[in-house]
């Protein structure tokens, strides 16, 4: 399911439906972590030669030459089709963005820039996806399935249909949302980096050249100054907060030093 609603934002339709590509989506984070790991048994002086003979690359450059053989076609069609000035509406997918913004550009592999945003996407949507169930469906008390199925009926009756505006507007759902991933972040430590110079932080503590960096994620579920209950779903938590600041910073995707579940600052996700 990840992967169709990735390929629905990505490359829209029809090749959503494409299962060739929707087996690229998902098979090829795994044969990416095959190399991953088998790089690793390799000294950094070795790997841009080795990686060349590696049984496990040469999977990946099949599956991106066999994606390119899907994603060039749709593109070509799509370029045919603003040539000619077709009437047809432009699909809103990130295929035709790319389309526009790298019209020129020679050194812009599309097809690789698709495989690259399934990659990122796909465990992430799943394990926020898988989150959202067990904590809806293991806090049965709060009758969250039914309050967050009316509540869907009820935006797609008003707005006739999935839109932007219908996303915006399933405000239980942004809620139920950021609960579960604050209780559920997807690792342990998030933002991991390499000091490139050193660095001294407000307090003191100084950081060498060559420091491995992250930020630990415990503090979201165990955030007791911040929030009343914290170890406990609160499926309106976000909802009560947005409503009584008015504000946007307590949506799903707004971050904050408090909730960082996408990252923080301009390289979040």
């Amino acid at each position: 399911m990840a992967a169709r609603l990735s390929a629905k934002v990505f490359l829209g339709t029809p090749l959503c439906h494409n299962n060739v590509w929707l087996d690229i989506s998902v098979t090829y984070t795994i044969n990416a972590m095959r190399v991953l790991q088998r790089m690793r048994q390799w000294p950094s002086f070795l790997r841009p030669v080795v990686y060349h003979f590696l049984p496990e690359f040469a999977v990946l450059r099949e599956q991106i030459a066999t994606a390119r053989g899907i994603i060039e076609p749709e593109m070509e069609s799509r370029r045919r089709d603003r040539e000619k000035g077709s009437e047809k509406q432009r699909p809103a997918d990130a295929l035709d963005w790319m389309a526009v913004h790298a019209a020129g550009k020679q050194d812009f592999n599309v097809t690789l820039a698709q495989v690259l945003m399934s990659f990122v996407s796909i465990h992430t949507t799943s394990g926020t996806l898988l989150g959202l169930v067990y904590d809806v469906v293991g806090n049965g008390g709060g009758g969250w399935v039914e309050l967050l199925r009316r509540e869907v009926v009820e935006v797609l009756r008003e707005e006739g249909g999935w839109s932007k505006a219908a996303l915006y507007k399933m405000k239980l759902m942004d809620s139920c949302l950021k609960e579960s991933q604050r209780l559920h972040p997807m690792n342990s430590l998030l933002m991991n980096r390499e000091v490139t110079t050193p660095v001294t932080l407000s307090d003191g503590t100084r950081l060498p050249k060559g420091a491995l960096v992250g930020i630990p994620t415990f503090p979201m579920h165990d955030a007791g100054e911040y929030y009343d209950h914290p170890g406990s779903f609160d499926g309106r938590r976000f909802l009560e907060l947005r409503e009584r600041d008015n504000d946007t910073k307590w949506q799903f995707v707004t971050t904050s030093p408090e909730h960082f579940g996408f990252g923080h600052g301009k390289q979040s996700w």
